[in-house]
């Protein structure tokens, strides 16, 4: 589906949706959980290799 949506300020917005919304979906999980992992793991602050690592994902 294509289209322009009208935005109230001076730059355009231009939305793009794919046609298989399946990997969008499990991506947008992948990037929750790796937040939920960053705010919930202390850890993380002496273990710079697990940093980088999550860094990377």
């Amino acid at each position: 589906m294509r289209g322009i949506i009208e935005s109230p300020g001076e730059l355009p917005v231009i939305v793009a949706l794919p046609q298989d919304v399946f990997d969008l979906g499990e991506l947008c999980h992948e990037l929750v959980c790796l937040r939920w992992v960053t705010d919930h793991t202390p850890e993380l602050e002496s273990d710079r290799t697990a940093r980088k690592e999550l860094h990377a994902r």
